[in-house]
């Protein structure tokens, strides 16, 4: 599950239709693929609740993902109460999930806006454990910096198939 955050009267801006576009193991129309991004973590581990991302843009993720771990929501040290409580980890045995999860997350980032309203979003923390070791993955951007909404829908439907 994925909480959202709202100051006074702010609206999300209205999606894109890459955005609104059904979970599925295809990338929505009019989205290109960035490849997947992110950074190198020593251990994979959900129990990290003050991760510390060092300066940077994500680098590409090399190898083969073997798994991705969906950690459950936080809000700074507090676990968000409606998500898990355990890591939900996917794999390529998981078929359909792991495909739909893994075409989102190489997503590219949407072109940044002038200006946004004020909307935040909390988003799971997801790791993959690739061939060459193990990553905090970037989550692609919507034009004002947040998750897209596409990323967070397939990533709350994951979670509620594991």
């Amino acid at each position: 599950m994925v909480a959202a955050i709202v100051s006074g009267c702010a609206t999300a801006a209205t999606p894109t239709p890459a955005d609104t576009s059904g979970v599925g193991t295809t990338p929505p129309t009019g989205s290109t693929s960035q490849g997947l991004r992110g950074f190198a973590v020593s251990t994979l581990s959900c129990d990290l609740t003050r991760l510390v991302i060092g300066p940077g843009r994500p680098q590409p993720i090399t190898g083969d993902v073997a798994e991705y771990w969906i950690c459950p929501a936080r809000f700074g040290d507090t676990k968000i109460p409606v998500t898990p409580t355990q890591p939900s980890i996917v794999t390529a045995q998981d078929g359909a999930s792991f495909d739909a999860l893994d075409t989102v997350l190489r997503l590219a980032d949407q072109p940044r806006a002038h200006a946004c309203r004020l909307f935040g979003i909390v988003a799971p923390e997801v790791f993959a454990h690739t061939s060459t070791g193990d990553w905090v993955v970037h989550l692609p951007t919507d034009r004002c910096g947040r998750p897209r909404r596409i990323v967070i829908e397939t990533l709350t439907h994951v979670q509620a198939k594991a």
